[in-house]
């Protein structure tokens, strides 16, 4: 479902509350909000659940690592990101959020304010302090992971 689709749906759902329907939830595909991802500053979203696929639609870039933002609002955003092997997101820091990240596929390396790389793979669950720098590199696979941060820079869709 798109972003225009959605916003259909929601104008739907309130007609349907009028009329006493409740527990819905409105899912996102992903592959539809590289673009413009949905967000929930539309007060037609509020106390409605939105859901979208972690695992589908990967888009691997050709030179470059990914970064596909899969929500975002005024409170913080979620971004899948895809390597392709020998790929790296270089060394960076989040200046106003600490950095969640949780790996979904592949093995990759990942360096903290130690500058020590590890290794973590799917499933693993990572912290990075606000402002702490950090960088990933994709060895001989393709890496997929999920950042999760608080707050949002000034982004075009929020004008």
């Amino acid at each position: 479902m798109c972003c225009q689709d959605t916003r259909q749906w929601i104008n739907n759902r309130e007609e349907e509350q009028q009329q006493g329907d409740q527990g819905k939830s409105v899912f996102l595909d992903s592959s539809k909000l590289a673009k413009r991802p949905l967000t929930a500053i539309d007060p037609k979203l509020q106390g409605v659940m939105l859901t979208t696929s972690l695992h589908d639609n990967w888009v691997f870039s050709g030179r470059d690592p990914y970064a596909e933002p899969l929500f975002v609002d005024e409170n913080g955003r979620i971004l899948r990101f895809t390597l392709k092997p020998g790929q790296s997101v270089q060394e960076h820091t989040a200046p106003n959020s600490p950095v969640y990240i949780v790996v979904l596929q592949g093995i990759g390396l990942f360096s903290g304010g130690d500058n020590q790389e590890q290794r973590f793979g799917p499933g693993a669950l990572l912290i990075f302090d606000t402002g702490e720098p950090h960088a990933i590199r994709a060895e001989d696979e393709e890496l997929v992971f999920v950042a999760f941060l608080h707050g949002v820079p000034e982004a075009p869709w929020h004008r």
